[in-house]
């Protein structure tokens, strides 16, 4: 008995648990140490249902006392279940349950409560996380990120309204059905799965169809949540919409690609002009092997034996510079280009890189040049008396 005794004031003790008793013949109160604390009572002081009501929250009062009139009430069963606010001595607010059995004695018209047995549970703490996952849950449902939580194995637990805007599920419910029966992964599910249960946040993208079949671009973001001793509990997603991004990025991809095989000189250069980016055929133009010779490199410099000079000015007036220009390359072979360089501006109009694009007219200006040199000669015959006679001696 002794035994009994003691695991239940350990199991009391843990659980942070008062007890109290009241003999409704003697009015007579009695709250353990626990309670006692839980309120901020002496250890002596007596108790009474009035000092008691006197705790409650202000907004709780009304239905605690009617809870405890239908308790005692003959005509009940005597059971009192209530959760409520209470303030301690401190002035602390706490959150309690309650829970008590009254009994009666008589039957009948005869009937009255005779000792009623309860206990008290402070569960500040729970109510407080229980707050926390009420805002988390308002917040996730109205938020604009499509997010969505699933167990282990997929199965979808909770779906905001986003989500279910993305895939197409205005009038449906994903709750309870496979989150990854609409998806068209490029990899394995149960590698993907693996990878999140093994607490690596997966973040990737792939082809996905909404409700109505048409198809979209999908970004997730996956990560496993564990519960306290380290068990997966559920998965964590968030989607996002990426179907233009992705357009995007090809289109940049194939500008990028028709860029980089151009058989026009393209180089890219920050504001004060140091070249950041050159194309295949800008590397061939000066000469050499990689980018890595002109990478870091003035563009200035490099065109200064051009006359980089008004190129330069023209830039700096935020205009666009278009011309041919001759000169060494760095080998030393001469060289002929026909030029346009403009500025990038930002959304203040101020310049955050400088475009150039360099085309080789060598072999052009060398026909041309031999084609003057060969008219200028005809030019010269035609005029010549010799020719003249020999023209008429045809004629």
């Amino acid at each position: 008995m002794h035994e009994t005794d003691e695991r239940l004031r350990q199991a009391i003790r843990a659980g942070n648990i008062g007890i109290f008793e009241h003999d409704h013949v003697t009015d007579a109160v009695y709250w353990s140490p626990e309670l006692r604390r839980m309120y901020g009572w002496d250890l002596d002081e007596p108790a009474t249902l009035p000092k008691i009501i006197s705790h409650v929250h202000p907004e709780d009062v009304g239905r605690v006392v009617m809870a405890v009139k239908a308790a005692h009430d003959p005509a009940g069963e005597g059971a009192f279940d209530i959760e409520h606010r209470i303030t301690d001595r401190a002035g602390r607010l706490r959150w309690v349950l309650t829970r008590s059995q009254t009994y009666f004695d008589a039957a009948g018209a005869a009937r009255r409560p005779l000792r009623t047995i309860g206990a008290v549970q402070d569960v500040t703490e729970r109510k407080a996380a229980e707050e926390r996952l009420r805002i988390l849950d308002a917040v996730l449902s109205s938020s604009g990120q499509a997010t969505a939580i699933t167990d282990a194995q997929g199965t979808v637990t909770f779906a905001n309204a986003a989500v279910h805007r993305l895939w197409g599920y205005a009038n449906q419910s994903l709750i309870g059905r496979s989150l990854f029966e609409s998806w068209r992964l490029d990899q394995d599910l149960s590698t993907v799965l693996e990878r999140a249960q093994a607490g690596q946040v997966q973040t990737f993208e792939m082809p996905a169809a909404r409700a109505d079949g048409s198809p979209f671009r999908l970004g997730v973001t996956a990560e496993a949540v564990r519960g306290s001793e380290g068990a997966l509990t559920q998965l964590l997603f968030s989607f996002a919409d990426v179907t233009e991004r992705h357009r995007a990025q090809e289109a940049l991809h194939l500008k990028d690609q028709a860029i980089a095989s151009s058989l026009t000189g393209v180089a890219l250069a920050d504001a004060a002009g140091v070249i950041v980016y050159v194309n295949r055929e800008f590397v061939r133009l000066w000469g050499c092997s990689t980018d890595a010779e002109l990478l870091g490199t003035s563009l200035w410099v490099l065109l200064e034996p051009f006359g980089a000079a008004p190129v330069a000015e023209v830039v700096g007036r935020r205009a666009a510079f278009r011309g041919e220009l001759t000169g060494k390359r760095v080998d030393g072979a001469g060289l002929a280009l026909d030029v346009a360089v403009h500025a990038l501006l930002d959304a203040q109009g101020e310049p955050i890189n400088i475009v150039a694009s360099m085309a080789d007219v060598t072999e052009r200006k060398r026909l041309e040049a031999q084609l003057m040199h060969a008219q200028k000669k005809s030019n010269r015959l035609d005029g010549s008396p010799a020719a003249w006679r020999t023209t008429s001696t045809t004629c």
